[in-house]
């Protein structure tokens, strides 16, 4: 099911709530960058009153690395705002329902999961390089916790979408290769991504069938942040969270 989610539904105009079993956000470009360690970040979480010493966050290498939190946690210690931080992973997933997951994303998806019998959940960052990382989850979440493909939800955050994402042919043929031909498109003959259906067929593969695409693209949306529209140099790093509450707080 596709949803274009209502980015000011909440009243608020830092963060969305993601419709999810459980809860999940993701901040929008109003709330600042979330670059970790950034005084936007730890500015962020005092104005929704979520406490850093219960976030794990991961390094973030374009990977399709997951680690399990809390017990595979903290190998890199803490961040500078007190976030329980493991580098060279790109997702998690925990059996902790008082964890609270986050990754940063700016075109890349974050991918959001949820067993709705074990109680387990994942959060993922996953890019072109990084597609895959689904995969990888949804066989950890059984191996872990005993998840079965018919008992998950996904959900498929704001992302640059396949109408923006162009790309040279040794990628797309790379990318094809992998996810099928439906992974890349070719209006006017040129190959464009696309994450979201790279990410449908997985869940196919695994046999998941309870999958929400939330269809925003970051590149054509302003409110969102976009590394191709905004650069290299200016890019808004969005804040995605599963799990802990969210409060309005002062602007």
């Amino acid at each position: 099911m596709e949803t274009f989610l209502p980015l000011n539904s909440l009243g608020c105009d830092e963060w969305v709530r993601i419709p999810f079993p459980v809860p999940a956000y993701l901040t929008v470009r109003a709330a600042g960058d979330m670059r970790r360690d950034g005084e936007g970040r730890g500015r962020f979480y005092r104005s929704v009153g979520l406490d850093p010493e219960h976030v794990y966050v991961v390094g973030q290498m374009h990977s399709r690395t997951v680690v399990v939190v809390p017990a595979e946690a903290g190998d890199g210690g803490r961040t500078t705002i007190g976030e329980h931080f493991t580098p060279h992973a790109d997702g998690l997933i925990t059996g902790d329902p008082g964890a609270v997951l986050g990754i940063t994303v700016a075109d890349c998806m974050p991918i959001y999961l949820y067993d709705t019998v074990t109680d387990a959940r994942g959060l993922l960052h996953s890019g072109w390089r990084g597609t895959g990382i689904l995969d990888k989850a949804i066989g950890m979440l059984g191996d872990r916790f005993g998840s079965k493909a018919e008992d998950l939800v996904v959900t498929m955050g704001p992302c640059i979408s396949a109408a923006s994402y162009e790309v040279d042919e040794d990628r797309a043929g790379t990318f094809a290769a992998e996810w099928g031909e439906g992974a890349v498109r070719r209006p006017a003959g040129r190959p464009y991504l696309d994450l979201r259906a790279a990410n449908e067929e997985i869940c196919r593969r695994n046999g998941v069938d309870l999958i929400n695409v939330i269809n925003h693209c970051t590149v054509r949306e302003s409110k969102l942040g976009s590394y191709r529209r905004e650069g290299p140099d200016r890019y808004t790093l969005m804040l995605a969270l599963l799990g802990g509450t969210l409060q309005l707080g002062d602007k």
